[in-house]
């Protein structure tokens, strides 16, 4: 099969007009001009579309797709927290499925071909093994107390060995935050992560209150872990920064993935950059909560690998990656927007440790690909026209196969 496009998109620094993708057995066998790509079959052709690596959500929380707009930001993190909470746990079996159901097809519809789920509930895992797109499924870990670290972790090692019943599920381990998970756990946590090669995924200094925990001030997070019978009395405040924290525990290693990251020293950025843990940065949920000035800048000018993820309809609009571009190329109005494509798909896929199999289109590389309509917009590089309004993901491509076609729709 050959897809067939206006312009196809090798990767941020190569692009084709008029360009063919040539597909065997899922994988890419010829990327270029179509009139010179080797290959044989079916020629579908997109037209006036940019055929693009599909996107690659380092982070989400699909089982909060149903909160879409329900719960606002007052400014106190810790109280948005408590009502995600609350909202959770009047969520019955079917209201959690129906919400993993919907956001899959909500991701998949904006081009999404590589998806990192934190999964709270198991329950979840056989509909991202069917989905068609490549999914990680992180095993969700929360125990404050230091004597309820054993018993997680032996918990957290059987819900790994469940999840092999599905072949096509990549899983990952995640301890929450630093402040609903103890020392002794997370550091359980990234031994295990380590013992078994898999990712391991954390909440880190997403907020100042989580900050001013470690320093050992009583406040939000403090009163919210009390008020769900969680002891403090046992607990020693680090009085360290949450990365650094996190390094002492062993934490923080390539397989690390630190999610949002919005209040970082510099002393934290190079203590990331030495240890080859990735940042995981989701902008517009980053803008909710408040953070306008994201350490992004910092964080690339010392070579740091940052992806891109949406986290949860929570904190989002959207579970489009699409947007997380558009946005940020419009609050960075002086960066050429290939660096944010790039956090958006081939640096999404370093993080994940499967930039091998996807995260461009190159050879013997998975055929994972987002096709982008871009019939109108102004005659530009394709990644300047595709962060234009009226560009949009018509159709989605994984592993050769299209899974979503707005065409037909």
């Amino acid at each position: 099969m050959i897809f067939r496009a206006k312009f196809v998109v090798q990767g941020t620094k190569k692009f084709f007009e008029d360009g063919g993708v040539a597909v065997e057995g899922g994988r890419i066998a010829d990327v270029g001009k179509f009139g010179s790509v080797a290959g044989s079959g079916e020629v579908v052709d997109f037209g006036g579309c940019a055929i693009l690596p599909g996107f690659v959500n380092a982070h989400t929380h699909l089982g909060l797709t149903a909160l879409r707009g329900r719960i606002p930001f007052s400014g106190v993190f810790a109280e948005w927290l408590r009502a995600v909470v609350a909202a959770k746990q009047k969520m019955s079996r079917e209201d959690f499925l129906l919400s993993v159901s919907e956001g899959m097809r909500e991701a998949i519809g904006a081009g999404t071909t590589t998806l990192a789920d934190i999964a709270g509930e198991d329950y979840g895992w056989k509909g991202l093994a069917e989905c068609g797109m490549r999914c990680f499924a992180f095993a969700e870990v929360i125990a404050f107390e230091k004597f309820r670290a054993a018993e997680a972790l032996d918990t957290l090692a059987n819900r790994l060995d469940a999840a092999k019943q599905f072949d096509s599920l990549a899983v990952g381990v995640a301890p929450h935050a630093t402040y609903t998970v103890s020392a002794d756990l997370i550091g359980g946590c990234a031994g295990l992560a380590s013992a078994r090669r898999i990712p391991l995924s954390i909440h880190a200094a997403e907020s100042v209150e989580e900050a001013a925990f470690l320093q050992g001030h009583a406040g939000p997070l403090a009163a919210f872990l009390g008020e769900r019978g969680i002891s403090l009395e046992e607990w020693a405040a680090p009085h360290v920064t949450p990365v650094r924290y996190l390094a002492s525990l062993g934490a923080l290693s390539a397989r690390t993935l630190l999610v949002h990251c919005n209040y970082l020293t510099q002393d934290e950025v190079e203590i990331i950059k030495t240890s080859g843990a990735h940042v995981i940065y989701c902008p517009r949920s980053s803008e909710f909560f408040g953070c306008a000035d994201h350490p992004l800048r910092r964080l690339m000018d010392a070579g740091v690998n940052v992806a891109l993820g949406t986290d949860s309809l929570g904190s989002n609009s959207t579970l489009s990656m699409l947007d997380e571009v558009r946005f940020l190329a419009r609050k960075h109005r002086k960066v050429f927007p290939a660096e944010f494509w790039e956090m958006a798909t081939a640096r999404g896929a370093s993080a994940l440790g499967v930039s091998k199999q996807t995260g461009t289109l190159e050879k013997k590389k998975s055929a994972d690909m987002a096709v982008v309509d871009v019939e109108g917009c102004a005659v530009r590089t394709p990644l300047e026209m595709v962060v234009e309004d009226g560009a949009r993901v018509v159709a989605t491509i994984s592993a050769g196969k299209i899974i979503h076609d707005s065409r037909n729709a």
